[in-house]
């Protein structure tokens, strides 16, 4: 038939079946439809208020953006329910049952869509809000102008890795100039259309604000408060949510008509000729979205070699779908828009997390990995389910593998459905590892039993976490390849050949981690300990299977495997006793020096500082030894490892000025030098003494001078 008669012949079915039923009879049941989809969402809100006033929640509260979020997509759930109940309570005549399934189909797809963007605009929002209280507000350069809070919080909120884009009502305009609106305006990521698309303010770019409670911000230097309002870039976000919902609009209005079409009588080159002219008009608002879409400044060139791509990008999916190629066209589709999806899930549920965890609730990491990669791997199974649709992969064909593309087609789902199970198991391992290995903080800890259980844990857990990456990674990729019909027998057995070879060849390698695994067994030295071995010493700093990590007080790090480590002192166990010599005059009292040492150990007990690390206090341990010069005196404490380098300055210095103001002196190296004349140079002295005399007799004696 031709167009024309398709289209009388469509319009005649039309007219029959209306007149089966009677045009107002007709109109009815089409517009119950809306009336009871409305009326089962106006029941749920319904229902949730009178329980809220029940729980003596007043309307004016403000609600969490979490639960906010989840009453907008139980009302939509409620709304799609609603839809349904016509269908149960009218008997409907063939065409317009399946008309009406059309239009409520559309009707609840759009509706679905809305409130899913908006979820996502209040987590969102609130994930921003959030982010503005969090940081501390930047504080201005010297010789720099001041920068207004909201762009300050705009700039906060870039920070934010999770940041999604804000879609809120419209509030109070604020016009900004386009050089301090860069950052404000980066900040902004469409959520809908994905992360990486651009921003470009224009000269003024207008910034929407809503305000946010006031709240006390920590600076670097003190306390801050911040009172702006949280800048809401709302051109982007509207700008991707209005072409999103076309897009959603547009298809399933055009995908209702074409189902429409068949029970008509149209052919299936006329419904296919529809279909691809109301293609066309996907591509056309696609193309648009892309070319006007806003964009970082400067980005002009490189915006629009993306613009182009993407244009060609759509054109060759629409050929792809023109020319039957369905399996490349979801391909193609799958490529640009699975990662997308992917990441919209992963960063909503980090807003969930950290909204939950600001407000309250105990953040559980297990959950949390439990929930975004259980959504991530439905994701994949749907999409790897419609692309198998799409090929004409069959289930039952599929497990009964009669073909070498039934096959290949269980093969590839089977191993993408055990790489999703492994990703699953090592996420959840990986997260509770680090939840263990976060809850083995020393700062979180105050008992010294406990702290040496969380210092094993933080060896061992990683060492454990490695091990096990690589076993669930082998037995992954072993079922994939068994999956796909290999035989991994002989590879099993080609692998331990090649071990057996390789542990031949690399003893050394061998040895290293043999004696990695009884060093952990015995417990040797842990993460942040100090230990000696041979000609290394240092702090554990971390390990791996072959080797450890030391890093010397001075700073460089030695790498020493396990096998050349030998005999281990460890300097961070238990406690440990720190001596030295002091040495005094011998007419010191020694006695009075005991006591002057004591008084200083109790003062050290005394101090808030050092009571936590002293064991025993310092005193003097008695006379080690009588040196040449000196009594050399043995002092000495007992404290936790690593803490008796501080204590010990501070004693020196208390010693020093105990014995100046005691009149004790510390003893130092001195030589005595002394003369001894013999009695020859004694004997001469005298006789030339008596000489002297001789020659020079006192006056008045008498004595005349010899000649």
């Amino acid at each position: 038939m031709t167009y024309p008669v398709e289209a009388q012949h469509a319009v005649t079915t039309v007219e029959q079946d209306v007149e089966t039923t009677g045009h107002a009879t007709s109109l009815a049941f089409l517009l119950s439809i809306p009336l009871f989809a409305f009326a089962g969402q106006w029941l749920v809100r319904l229902i949730g208020r009178r329980r809220a006033s029940a729980a003596g929640v007043s309307a004016d509260v403000e609600e969490h953006p979490v639960a906010e979020a989840l009453k907008g997509l139980v009302a939509a759930v409620a709304f799609a329910a609603g839809s349904i109940v016509p269908f149960l309570i009218f008997e409907w005549p063939p065409f317009l049952l399946r008309t009406a399934l059309a239009v409520a189909g559309v009707i609840v797809a759009i509706r679905i869509f809305v409130a899913v963007g908006k979820a996502l605009v209040i987590l969102a929002e609130a994930r921003a809000a959030q982010a503005a209280h969090v940081l501390p507000a930047p504080e201005p350069e010297p010789d720099q102008p001041e920068v207004p809070p909201a762009l300050a919080q705009a700039a906060l909120a870039e920070r934010f890795e999770e940041d999604l884009v804000l879609e809120a009502e419209p509030g109070p305009e604020m016009p900004v100039k386009a050089e301090g609106a860069t950052e404000a305006v980066e900040s902004a990521e469409p959520v809908l259309a994905g992360a990486g698309m651009e921003v470009e303010p224009t000269s003024e770019t207008t910034l929407a604000t809503q305000p946010v409670p006031e709240m006390s911000v920590p600076s670097t230097t003190e306390t801050a408060a911040v009172t702006a309002p949280l800048p809401v870039t709302r051109p982007p976000a509207a700008f991707w949510y209005s072409r999103c919902l076309l897009f959603v609009s547009y298809f399933a209005i055009g995908w209702a008509l074409v189902i429409v079409m068949r029970p008509l009588g149209f052919s299936d080159g006329t419904r296919l000729l529809v279909a691809y002219i109301l293609g066309i008009g996907l591509v056309a608002i696609a193309t648009e979205a892309v070319w006007s879409r806003p964009r970082a400044p400067g980005s002009a060139n490189t915006g629009n070699a993306m613009s182009w791509l993407l244009t060609a990008y759509f054109i060759v999916l629409w050929c792809l779908w023109v020319a039957g190629l369905r399996g490349l066209l979801w391909i193609g589709i799958y490529i640009v828009l699975l990662p997308r999806v992917l990441a919209i899930c992963s960063a909503t549920v980090r807003a969930i997390r950290a909204l939950a965890f600001s407000s309250g609730y105990r953040e559980n990491s297990m959950a949390v990995v439990l929930l975004e990669r259980g959504i991530r791997a439905l994701v994949i199974a749907l999409a790897a389910w419609w692309l198998a649709g799409v090929l004409g992969v069959e289930a039952s064909t599929m497990a009964a593998g009669e073909t070498v593309v039934d096959r290949i087609a269980k093969g590839v789902l089977g191993g993408v459905v055990i790489l999703l199970v492994a990703d699953l198991i090592w996420a959840l391992a990986k997260a509770y590892i680090n939840d263990r290995l976060d809850a083995a903080s020393d700062s979180l800890l105050h008992d010294d039993e406990q702290r040496a259980r969380a210092a094993r844990i933080r060896t061992l857990l990683p060492i454990f976490r490695n091990i096990l990456a690589g076993v669930i990674g082998v037995i992954a990729v072993l079922m994939v390849l068994a999956g796909l019909g290999i035989q991994i027998g002989p590879l099993i057995a080609g692998a331990g050949v090649v071990g057996v070879a390789v542990g031949f060849g690399a003893q050394t390698i061998v040895k290293d981690v043999i004696s990695g695994m009884f060093y952990l067994w015995d417990d040797a030295f842990r993460i942040g300990e100090y230990i000696e071995t041979g000609s290394h010493k240092g702090t554990v700093e971390s390990f791996s299977l072959r080797s450890v990590k030391l890093r010397h007080h001075r700073g460089p790090v030695t790498t020493v495997p396990f096998g050349e480590l030998g005999a281990v002192r460890n300097a961070s166990r238990d406690w440990t006793v720190d001596k030295f010599t002091i040495r005094v005059t011998y007419d010191t009292d020694l006695n009075k020096l005991k006591k002057i040492i004591k008084g200083i150990g109790q003062e050290l007990m005394d101090n808030p500082e050092y009571r936590p690390s002293i064991i025993e206090p310092l005193k003097m341990k008695g006379v080690q030894n009588f040196g040449e010069y000196a009594i050399e005196v043995r002092v000495g404490m007992t404290t936790k490892p690593g803490e008796q380098f501080m204590i010990r300055r501070d004693a020196m210095v208390k010693i020093k000025k105990a014995f100046r103001d005691n009149g004790i002196e510390f003893a130092v190296p001195t030589v005595q030098v002394s003369r001894h004349e013999d009695a020859e140079s004694g004997a001469i002295a005298a006789a030339a003494s008596q000489m002297m005399r001789a020659s020079h007799p006192p006056e008045g004696s008498g004595v005349a001078p010899a000649a």
